[in-house]
C-alpha cells in the first residue's frame, strides 16, 4: 500500500509519503521529525522516540501506539478498526 496512504485508527491518523502522524498527544511529522508530545525522549540521528504507547524509530518508521503497528516503506499497517486510503 504505497503512494500517500492515510490511515485513521482510534486517535492515530497516519499519512505517509512525508508521514504525519496524529496519535494522543503526539504529533509527529517525518523528514526533519517533529516530535510534539506530553513526555518524550527523543534522541536525534536515527531518532529513537518513545511517548506514551508510542514508540517510534524514524529511519525505516517502525511505529506502534496502542493497537497499531505502522512500518513505514512499503507500509504494513495492523490496527484494529482502521480505515485505509491509499493509492495502490
Amino acid at each position: 500500500m504505497n503512494g500517500d496512504t492515510l490511515h485513521v485508527n482510534g486517535n492515530a491518523l497516519h499519512v505517509n509519503g512525508n508521514a504525519l502522524r496524529v496519535n494522543g498527544d503526539a504529533l509527529h511529522v517525518n523528514g526533519d521529525a517533529l516530535h510534539v508530545n506530553g513526555d518524550a525522549e527523543h534522541v536525534n540521528g536515527d531518532a529513537e522516540h518513545v511517548n506514551g504507547d508510542a514508540e517510534h524509530v524514524n529511519d525505516d518508521a517502525e511505529h506502534v501506539n496502542g493497537d497499531a503497528e505502522h512500518v513505514n516503506g512499503d507500509v504494513d499497517h495492523v490496527n484494529g478498526d482502521a480505515l485505509h486510503v491509499c493509492r495502490c
